[in-house]
């Protein structure tokens, strides 16, 4: 037992009585003594203490080996933070374990694993992401101070108390105590344990607050496996999305070649028709709706062919501020009245881009925005300039360097992540019935020809902001943004020279055959290089111009032109293609060669070929 002494200290006693007996065995007394054990006592305190002290280090670190292999042994993120937060939960024997990540550029606290023991009242409801200004005062403490804070129902912690939140957690949600531990800080954010008990009040000890510390870092761990693992998950998804939109360019680009050889041939005779058939006639009518449909077609092809960058990119420094403006002036009619158009044009470099395509490019995306806004809503396009490190650039497929973003956001429906999977894809709509799909996949290739990407960020009920990256321009002068005005010649009657013309496709062959023919020219025909060989070998006069297909089997139509302009210097050249990008390569490895896109008109292919025979060669 204990005494308190003079000295109003505490000391412990321990007595020892033995009874005495008379000869006759009456009770005669006691015998003993008392002894001070208080020394023995304090060493028999400590000692417990230490046995204490090491059976929660061993179970700590047997706990500390479970989070080990839980991270090592998992794969998926939730998984290992989910197990995490368990293993922690039951070696505190707490009644439910968060785990939370504080952004401070979002302004949010996004739960990221809860645990609650079997044993948790209902009052202990699950959590969910909250905005900071919750806890205002608590969050900026643990960021400054770096330190737990621990509260109580019967003694709330003063940061709870002042910020007004103590009401919120301990009479509303029931929490007797709790105990928030912060770690892994980083330049915007940190991570934070937050420990819950609901059924009695508890505290926690050195050891469990050092425990924690041990757990933080096993968290961190965790943490950086799940963020690898995201990265990797992102890079596999990327690359194999980049190889299904080449192999669904290749496509696209090969569908739309084809396309254009018959349109060539349905336009063309369909113009011949018209062209042979009186005024008044009544057929007119339907030949003119062909011809109508053909165009309309021909629309298609070239969004195919900006998908699969097959179009001619005339690269050019083109100052932002002056492609918006002018891109102003034609995007509010487009936009509508009930849809606000906000441009804010960030001063900065100029960019590399063809200012027509990516014109192109921004109403296609702008008008998709306007889609998503079906009651009105609100389009903003701003510029900014970023620099792009070496991963994030090998992660989009460009250089890495100085990009100017331009940023077109909405206020519309937006998207979920199912529909953003597949907002590249050509065909692929949201829209009612009429829509073509071309819009962003179009815009996604031509952007992608002029060295840049197209990122996008979406969510539904909280629109979409496409995002359009550009390379920045060079120190040479900046061209401003506009349209040229295009020079047409007058179409010609004809003429009696002698033309060449290889063409691979039949239909293609026999309208230029027929139409140049008609016009008087004298018409040697060949479906492919060898036998325009043959041709030019036999014939004796001159040949005044070469009309040549590129892509034809075995022998190219720029083989061919090499060859036969080896022995006919004076002999004019024009190819033909349905890719148009095929001119650039063209000019490189021929001179004064001509390029007649496909499809084209009869009056687009009178006009090339007298413009071509009425150059002189020097």
């Amino acid at each position: 037992y204990r005494l308190r002494g003079a000295a109003r200290d505490h000391r412990w006693i321990q007595e020892r009585a033995k009874p005495l007996y008379h000869k006759d065995q009456t009770f005669a007394g006691y015998i003993g003594s008392c002894t001070d054990i208080t020394e023995i006592k304090l060493v028999e305190e400590n000692l417990q203490r230490h046995r204490d002290h090491l059976n929660r280090q061993l179970h700590f670190a047997g706990t500390l080996n479970r989070m080990t292999q839980a991270i090592t042994g998992l794969d998926g993120s939730h998984g290992i933070l989910d197990a995490l937060a368990r293993i922690l939960g039951e070696a505190l024997a707490i009644e439910r374990c968060l785990i939370v990540e504080v952004s401070l550029a979002r302004r949010l606290a996004l739960r990221c694993a809860e645990w609650r023991s079997p044993a948790c009242p209902p009052a202990g409801q699950a959590a969910s992401d909250f905005h900071i200004d919750v806890f205002p005062e608590t969050l900026r403490h643990l960021w400054e101070m770096r330190a737990a804070l621990e509260s109580h129902a019967d003694h709330p912690n003063p940061r709870f108390a002042s910020e007004g939140s103590a009401t919120l957690l301990h009479q509303r949600q029931g929490i007797r105590s709790l105990l928030w531990y912060p770690f892994g800080f980083r330049a915007d954010g940190f991570s934070l344990f937050m420990l819950d008990h609901f059924s009695e009040q508890r505290a926690w000890g050195t050891d469990e607050r050092h425990f924690l510390e041990a757990v933080a870092n096993q968290v961190n761990l965790a943490l950086q496996k799940i963020r690898i693992v995201a990265a990797r998950a992102e890079a596999e998804e990327a690359l194999r999305r980049s190889l299904q939109m080449e192999a669904m360019s290749r496509l696209a680009g090969g569908v739309a070649n084809d396309f254009n050889n018959q349109l060539t041939a349905i336009s063309g005779h369909a113009g011949l028709l018209r062209d042979g058939l009186a005024g008044h006639d009544p057929l007119r009518r339907h030949v003119d709706a062909i011809r109508t449909a053909s165009e309309r077609a021909s629309t298609t092809t070239r969004q195919l062919l900006a998908f699969s960058r097959s179009q001619v990119t005339q690269l050019a420094d083109v100052d932002p501020t002056t492609l918006l403006d002018i891109l102003g002036r034609t995007l509010r009619p487009l936009l509508g009245e009930d849809v606000a158009l906000v441009i804010a044009a960030e001063p900065g470099p100029g960019m590399r881009a063809d200012a027509r395509q990516l014109e192109s490019a921004l109403i296609n995306v702008a008008i998709n925005a306007r889609e998503a806004m079906p009651t009105g809503g609100t389009v903003s396009i701003s510029t900014s300039t970023a620099t792009l490190d070496r991963e994030t650039a090998q992660r989009h497929g460009v250089a890495s360097g100085t990009f100017v973003c331009i940023q077109v956001a909405d206020t519309g429906v937006g998207m979920d992540q199912a529909t953003l999977a597949s907002v590249f894809e050509p065909y692929f709509s949201t829209k009612q019935p009429g829509g073509t799909g071309f819009g962003l996949s179009s815009a996604h290739g031509q952007v992608a020809a002029m060295g840049g990407f197209i990122t996008l960020v979406s969510c539904p009920g909280r629109g979409t902001t496409v995002s359009i990256w550009l390379p920045s321009a060079g120190l040479g002068t900046v061209e401003k943004a506009g349209h040229r005005p295009t020079t047409l010649l007058p179409i010609s009657g004809g003429g009696s020279e002698t033309v060449l013309v290889v063409e691979d496709e039949p239909a293609v062959l026999d309208l230029v055959r027929d139409t140049l023919h008609h016009a008087g020219y004298h018409v040697l025909a060949a479906q492919h290089a060898q036998e325009a060989e043959r041709l030019a070998a036999q014939h004796r006069g001159d040949i005044h111009l070469l009309l040549t297909d590129v892509a034809m089997p075995k022998t190219s139509g720029t083989a061919l032109a090499s060859q036969l302009a080896a022995t006919r210097p004076t002999m004019r050249i024009i190819f033909m293609s349905g890719y148009a990008a095929d001119a650039f390569a063209i000019g490189r490895e021929i001179s004064r060669a001509g390029f007649l896109a496909k499809p084209f008109t009869i009056d687009e292919l009178m006009r090339a070929v007298r413009v071509a025979l009425d150059v002189v060669v020097g």
